[in-house]
């Protein structure tokens, strides 16, 4: 997560010291949370998502985004045709 929130406030030109102002924490209790030596609180997480206009399930994401997973609904699948016999069928996910 501590990777997570100084990516995220790189990407919207913050400083630490504005974040820790709109997020109404400390510059210091931020870079605690930013280096690891601290886990911030539940309500310390909200704050921080919300100065950073993310949901605070983005400071928690262990996955890049290019990881993410998509799902194919059965109704939206596109049957590969090939002979497959023996009742089995290919259908294409992505």
């Amino acid at each position: 997560m501590n990777d997570r929130i100084k990516l995220l406030r790189n990407q919207l030109g913050l400083s630490l010291q504005a974040l820790a102002e709109q997020a109404g924490l400390t510059k210091s209790y931020l870079s605690k949370v930013e280096r690891g030596v601290c886990v911030p609180s539940i309500a310390a997480a909200l704050k921080i998502a919300a100065a950073l206009k993310v949901d605070v399930t983005r400071l928690f994401d262990q996955h890049d985004s290019s990881e993410r997973i998509a799902l194919v609904r059965h109704d939206q699948r596109l049957p590969v045709e090939r002979n497959q016999g023996q009742g089995s069928k290919l259908e294409a996910l992505a």
